[in-house]
């Protein structure tokens, strides 16, 4: 009994080193040989794909501009404030969904995530696909807010508070505030 004790206590200590060892390693953001690391593939796409600025998009929008604004966040982060008109197509959907919904594959089409690098890899997938008039929301709905501009909820126009939060919930975190006219 009291080596079965022992060579539990050993394999404890030596299981304890291992990962003493290994977790370092793990957090530290290391790719593993021959794999690309992700901001390589965002750097990537954001330099194949055309950009707008907030201040462009503001203008198409106050214009009155015919374009298709698609909002590539979570569905969270799209019910927490999301620019007025935009649909809601997720990054994991853009490449499905997108030719349900967008038939034309000459019509403008502008998406946007929170800082950039979804955005840019969803443009990039949809001009892959075929489309020819994509650009991607240059910094996000971030620039987006920096700039003042208008964000919406189901509570109607919102004010950002944190727009670096997790979770923005419109009652309860205090991340955004509901501006009703």
């Amino acid at each position: 009994m009291r080596n079965r004790l022992m060579k539990l206590e050993l394999l404890t200590w030596i299981t304890a080193i291992g990962l003493l060892i290994a977790l370092p390693q793990a957090f530290a953001g290391n790719t593993p040989a021959g794999i690309t690391p992700k901001k390589e593939i965002s750097k990537a796409a954001k330099a194949a794909v055309p950009h707008i600025t907030a201040e462009q998009l503001q203008a198409k929008i106050d214009g009155k501009e015919k374009f298709y604004l698609i909002d590539v966040r979570t569905m969270p982060e799209y019910q927490a404030g999301h620019i007025d008109g935009s649909m809601w197509i997720p990054r994991g959907w853009v490449e499905f969904k997108t030719a349900e919904i967008i038939k034309d594959a000459n019509a403008e089409i502008i998406v946007y995530c929170k800082s950039g690098s979804r955005g840019s890899l969803s443009a990039k997938a949809l001009l892959d696909m075929g489309y020819k008039n994509v650009k991607d929301l240059d910094g996000g709905i971030m620039a987006w807010v920096k700039k003042e501009y208008p964000l919406y909820s189901i509570f109607g126009k919102i004010q950002v508070v944190d727009i670096k939060a997790k979770d923005s919930s419109p009652n309860g975190t205090g991340q955004v505030r509901n501006v009703y006219p």
